[in-house]
């Protein structure tokens, strides 16, 4: 997202809440996401697993664990997302996730915490999350 664009946005988040540009901080978050196949052991607990598999993914991209958000749905489904504030480096972290390196990797770091890496399927894509939040003075 280039800097023009930044701004437009922020101009017109300003005209819409009535503040001035400088009162609006706009934060942009290049995404790249994907899902994972594996089978965690019953006597994990849920935050145990997602708490692993974020460690993992986070060592081997060589990113802080909070850009990583593991997501695990009541059937079992593992989804992740990589947030990080360039184009670039999302472009970058799809390109390794798509490797096979980064698979054998992730095999193995999960086995160590017991959990089976079954599949890694990650987008193609890198999506763009735009947002904001403004200082409002109420006398």
């Amino acid at each position: 997202m280039s800097v023009h664009e930044i701004d437009e946005i922020t101009s017109d988040i300003a005209g819409v809440y009535g503040v001035t540009e400088a009162d609006v901080v706009l934060t942009v978050d290049y995404i790249s996401s994907g899902a994972l196949n594996a089978t965690i052991p019953s006597a994990m607990s849920h935050s145990e697993a997602v708490d692993s598999i974020e460690k993992s993914i986070s060592d081997i991209l060589g990113i802080h664990s909070s850009n990583v958000n593991v997501l695990i749905d009541d059937e079992g489904k593992i989804t992740y997302s990589v947030a990080v504030d360039s184009y670039i480096t999302a472009a970058s972290m799809v390109n390794t996730t798509q490797q096979g390196t980064f698979v054998s990797q992730l095999y193995d770091a999960l086995q160590n915490f017991g959990i089976d890496l079954e599949d890694v399927a990650p987008e193609d894509d890198v999506d763009i999350l735009v947002s904001f939040r403004f200082h409002l003075l109420i006398f």
